[in-house]
């Protein structure tokens, strides 16, 4: 199944961590996802599978010093839902030690109309 969907929108975390909203792109196509914030992009390769009639995606890479992020959710036509990000830091930068756990569960949320 061939996938070329690009969706703009926020991404906010879960309870407490949850004050600010950062806005980007989201983008499905050729394989890779790629989430695009100003400047800034960050990539990996995504799979498909069919669960129930529905058609998720699931990708996996690394960022800055070995950190993993894992994206998954479903396409729904020309758009996306129940999109869900799992960032599993590694210690070493202070501020976020300070007041980040080691996983941080984000939500995307995109734009409506």
């Amino acid at each position: 199944m061939a996938v070329d969907l690009t969706v703009t929108g926020t991404v906010r975390a879960r309870g407490i961590f949850g004050f600010a909203s950062v806005r980007g792109v989201l983008s499905l196509g050729d394989g890779m996802l790629s989430w695009v914030v100003n400047d800034s992009r960050e990539c990996g390769a995504y799979v498909l599978t069919s669960e129930e009639g529905q058609v998720r995606f699931s990708a996996r890479y690394l960022i800055d010093n070995q950190e993993q992020v894992d994206w998954t959710g479903v396409i729904d036509g020309e758009s996306v839902s129940d999109v869900r990000i799992v960032w599993t830091r590694v210690e070493g930068d202070f501020i976020h030690d300070l007041f980040l756990p080691e996983q941080v569960t984000l939500e995307f949320t995109p734009d409506r109309g």
